[in-house]
């Protein structure tokens, strides 16, 4: 199916008003007016923002309780266990904690689960082992615990205190824990609500930190710059895929200039792994080439490989550990386009899925690690819910995601007399269910979501934020649009929009790729411009012109030079 387009029209006086202010080209202005941000002062914050904009840490209920326990266990010597998430968010929260609690002198060890043996968040199983075994004292959770009742009841019986720092929706049913912090507990209307979960690690450790500031604790070892943990926040918020405004574009934005400074040896030599050069790095760098290697280590073998990577301090260690990580990555990246073809066939063969209104399959031989991207793929590609599964232990295990419009938790919720358990996001859930119900499943689940979405299955409008001519396209414009990033959810790459092009030649690259310079065709003599169009067909050459193109902005870097970039997207 074709996409739509359809142009954002702001209100023209308030952009003008809001370029003369700032000074700023018209057309970013018209971009953050569009966005919400029309008075100066506050586009002034948004387009240079700074850890000083940070809401205070105690807007975070249940953040004095969580303190004081855990700085009781830093005193008086106890044992604490961070338990985290094998995602990226989790990894790096794990790492930032645990990195600050053994600054701070405390008998710290981190711990993350197996994927696949041991499955996801603290469980019964782990209070006797590994909690109970070391002799721990205090578990706190990252990133996952918000639904662990039996295993945080567990811990009480066993005589354990678990402090809970999560930012999954919370259940209505009370956590025995000995604090719980969650930003999400205070409504939508908290500020700190969108932060993801190593965010939560991060507000934690600001107020440890002062806390035992005045304890005079920091007079017998230096204090933490946390500043410098912020490269860690950036990767784990981007990868989590967590609203990048407000309080996560600040921590997002100082996280990349920490990240450009490569003070981590592991950091540094997953970048080079990745062909990022650090003085280039954004955050569309960190979701396409740090992110996913980070989350392969969980997916295929074990996330500790991550951690390890994280906290490395040597830096020929760390490039062995960089380069398992791209290893893994590559053999995910096959399997992924091994079952995403898999599925696609069984789709042809079994019905038309543009008839359906959510895609269920299951394959016992599919890898659990791997059955969340190809949900997402054939999400993306149907723009309908999938439900990818695989057989695990006489069950079904499987990973949905979702379209805009539909809430896959709450369609669960209508479901749920199928499943065994489920939880997640709006946009992303896992599920399991007995292997003989996958049928019943399949048929109350695309009720529910006829019911709750009965207008999902188009492919939403394209939505251009502004019509450019080729030579607005200059290395200044660039620039100034660069202060839009960090790029991500709630504040996308700009998408603009051209018309009336001559395709001056065209050729393809690697192996899927069109390279074309453009220009515009009412204006031969102007300068044309570079353009690149992902994952062509071999057979589908450009014809002379194009009426229009959709496309984003970037920089072609090679050979030393670096010029402006169209990124087609449409056309």
């Amino acid at each position: 199916m074709d996409s739509t387009w359809h142009l954002h029209r702001p209100d023209e006086p308030a952009a003008v008003r809001l370029a003369s202010a700032l000074p700023l080209p018209l057309e970013l202005a018209r971009i953050l007016v569009h966005r919400g941000i029309a008075d100066p002062e506050t586009a002034r914050a948004f387009l240079a923002p700074t850890l000083d904009q940070l809401p205070p840490p105690e807007t975070l209920d249940g953040l004095g309780a969580a303190v004081a326990r855990v700085a009781e266990a830093i005193v008086t010597g106890q044992r604490i266990l961070v338990f985290g998430d094998y995602d990226a968010d989790g990894i790096t929260a794990t790492a930032l904690l645990t990195d600050f609690l053994h600054q701070a002198g405390a008998s710290v060890t981190a711990y993350i689960p197996d994927r696949c043996q041991e499955g996801y968040g603290l469980q019964p199983r782990h209070i006797a082992d590994p909690a109970e075994t070391l002799g721990c004292r205090l578990i706190v959770t990252v990133d996952c615990g918000a639904a662990s009742h039996a295993a945080i009841a567990e811990a009480r019986r066993r005589g354990i205190d678990v402090v809970v720092t999560d930012h999954h929706l919370p259940d209505a049913t009370e956590l025995p824990a000995a604090a719980v912090l969650n930003p999400r507990q205070g409504g939508a209307a908290c500020p700190l609500a969108p932060l993801a979960g190593v965010g939560v690690a991060f507000y934690l450790a600001i107020a440890l930190r002062a806390h035992l500031r005045r304890l005079d604790w920091w007079t017998q070892r230096p204090e933490p710059n946390l500043r410098h943990a912020c490269d860690l926040v950036a990767i784990g918020t981007v990868a989590d895929m967590v609203p990048l405004v407000g309080v996560n574009r600040v921590l997002t934005h100082a996280g990349l200039a920490v990240l450009r400074e490569t003070r981590r040896p592991g950091l540094e030599a997953l970048l080079a792994v990745s062909g990022i050069f650090p003085a280039d790095l954004g955050s569309q760098d960190i979701a396409f080439r740090l992110a996913p290697r980070l989350n392969a280590a969980g997916r295929l073998a074990h996330a500790r490989l991550a951690l390890d990577l994280l906290r490395c301090p040597d830096p020929f260690q760390a490039r062995q550990l960089a380069q398992r990580l791209d290893e893994l990555n590559q053999q995910r990246r096959q399997m992924e386009a091994d079952m995403f073809t898999e599925a696609l066939d069984r789709l042809k063969r079994e019905a038309p899925p543009s008839s359906r209104r959510v895609l269920v399959l299951g394959d016992e031989r599919w890898h659990e690690g791997v059955i969340g991207i190809v949900a997402g793929r054939l999400a993306r590609q149907y723009h309908v819910p999938a439900v990818v599964l695989t057989r695990c232990d006489g069950r079904w295990k499987g990973s949905a995601r979702s379209v805009e419009g539909l809430d896959i938790c709450q369609a669960f919720q209508a479901t749920a007399g199928h499943l065994r358990t489920f939880g997640g996001h709006p946009m992303a859930a896992g599920l399991q269910l007995d292997a003989g119900g996958l049928q019943d499943f399949t048929r109350a689940l695309e009720a529910a979501v006829a019911r709750l979405a009965p207008q999902i299955g188009a492919p939403p409008p394209l939505a251009i934020d502004a019509e450019l001519d080729l030579d607005d396209i200059t290395p200044a414009f660039l620039d100034a649009l660069s202060d839009l990033e960090p790029f991500g959810t709630d504040n996308p790459q700009p998408l603009f929009a051209a018309r009336r092009l001559t395709v001056r030649d065209a050729r393809l690259v690697g192996q899927c790729h069109l390279r074309m310079t453009l220009r515009q065709a009412d204006r031969p003599a102007a300068r044309p411009v570079n353009a690149i169009r992902f994952n062509v067909p071999a057979d589908h050459l450009p014809e002379a012109c194009l009426p229009r193109a959709a496309f984003r902005l970037g920089w072609n870097r090679y050979n030393g030079r670096c010029t402006p970039q169209m990124i087609i997207v449409d056309t």
